[in-house]
């Protein structure tokens, strides 16, 4: 029985992808504490908005990284394949060099803002934004090709030098302006691991011998969809703590940055399984072989989230003290809540994912629904942290009775055509 469990190879990349996300997830939380114990609680609020906009910013790279795990996993021509992606990757580092030419620009008014003392950050930031694009892409060739050890080495090998540079960064004095130069440390360690394992595979094209074709036309329509798709769960994931920054004192905007990320563990378990779920969904599967695969993936989704949220609901005070400190305790209080909320969401998440391999357009009406309903809750009730997860909460809800619906009325609908 165990033996034929593990045959399944959709269970197995899910093993391999799931143990190494566990470890990317107990680096990457790890990590938190251990800022958290280095920076005021001002400062640790000020890390987790830098990476709540980093996040944001490079949603067009990601979209990129999405389009091509779905070509590598469907285009069967190599050259065509790496033509394809060669594209991206001169279309992603314009756009990304733009992007970083606004950051420093505007980091003066980013500054005031979001209540910052120094652009320096901001300016790091913009950096990384650039060599992201490699990394991203490259990444999603991995995935694509399945090789999921890979892709969660590579997730380690980050972890791991953003752990241990930032920390000597902070060490040395330079603040939150530390733990940025260690993700631009973290980002180059992964770069060069990544060139090595697909530089044999994946042929880019310099840039001066790309032309962008209609392909590229093709592609970035869809990736307009993968665009909505990324930039909804993004925001539901991260977006929570720009309202903090924003609404609350510095020090209520950390604490409460504290908690999220500790909900936040709910979903970095759900991703390798989505992660390993949108490789696998086809568009030349079956539509039975589609469902089997989304169904596995849901009940597993289901069931580790499940057991993170009884953990948040009996236990909250214990868990933020082992991995934040004792002074977040006084907003353990918010875990449950905010625990169920990011549950949601990432139940959401397989939703859009599947949906998205298949290509289906519909996805982008329910995630902007879901963004311009939680948007409008987050203005319109008394400004708290309580108040700030039930707007959270509310549109996550709303999204995922969106999918229900639809799969009601589709069973509906072909119940009805099998009788007649």
């Amino acid at each position: 029985m165990f033996k034929r469990f593990l045959s399944d190879r959709f269970i197995k990349n899910n093993l391999i992808f799931f143990v190494g996300s566990v470890a990317i997830g107990a680096l990457n939380y790890l990590f938190y504490p251990i800022i958290g114990r280095l920076l005021s609680a001002a400062e640790f609020g000020e890390v987790q908005v830098l990476i709540s906009i980093f996040s944001l910013v490079i949603l067009f790279i990601t979209i990129f990284g999405s389009t091509t795990v779905n070509i590598v996993a469907n285009v069967t021509n190599i050259a065509e394949r790496d033509n394809i992606i060669s594209q991206f990757n001169k279309f992603c580092t314009i756009i990304s060099c733009v992007v970083l030419f606004f950051l420093v620009v505007l980091s003066p008014w980013l500054k005031t803002f979001f209540n910052f003392d120094s652009v320096l950050p901001f300016v790091f930031l913009g950096l990384l934004v650039p060599l992201s694009t490699s990394v991203i892409l490259r990444n999603a060739f991995l995935q694509g090709k399945h090789k999921f050890f890979k892709v969660s080495f590579n997730g380690i090998l980050a972890s791991v030098g953003k752990l241990l540079a930032c920390v000597i960064f902070v060490v040395l004095g330079f603040g939150v302006g530390g733990v940025m130069i260690g993700l631009l440390v973290s980002q180059i360690l992964s770069l060069i691991y990544l060139y090595k394992n697909t530089n044999k595979d994946l042929v880019i094209t310099s840039f001066s011998k790309i032309k962008f074709t209609n392909r590229l036309k093709k592609e970035l329509s869809y990736s307009s969809l993968i665009f909505v798709t990324i930039f909804v769960i993004t925001f539901f994931i991260s977006a929570d703590v720009l309202f903090a920054k924003r609404f609350f004192s510095p020090e209520e905007a950390g604490f409460y940055s504290g908690i999220a990320t500790i909900a936040k563990i709910i979903y970095f378990l759900s991703a390798p399984i989505v992660g390993v779920l949108f490789a696998s969904i086809g568009l030349n599967n079956t539509r039975n072989e589609n469902i089997v695969l989304f169904k596995k993936g849901l009940l597993i989704l289901i069931f580790l989230g499940f057991i993170a949220l009884l953990a948040f609901l009996f236990m909250p005070e214990f868990i933020v003290t082992v991995l934040m400190g004792i002074r977040f305790v006084g907003y353990a209080h918010l875990l449950p809540l905010l625990g169920v909320a990011i549950f949601l969401i990432s139940i959401d998440y397989s939703f859009f994912m599947y949906y998205l391999a298949l290509r289906e357009k519909f996805i982008a009406k329910v995630g902007v629904a879901g963004v311009l309903i939680t948007i409008f809750f987050c203005f319109f009730l008394n400004r708290s942290p309580i108040n700030l997860i039930y707007s959270f909460l509310f549109g996550s809800l709303v999204m995922l009775l969106a999918f229900v619906l639809r799969i009601s009325i589709k069973w509906y609908n072909n119940k009805v055509d099998y009788a007649k």
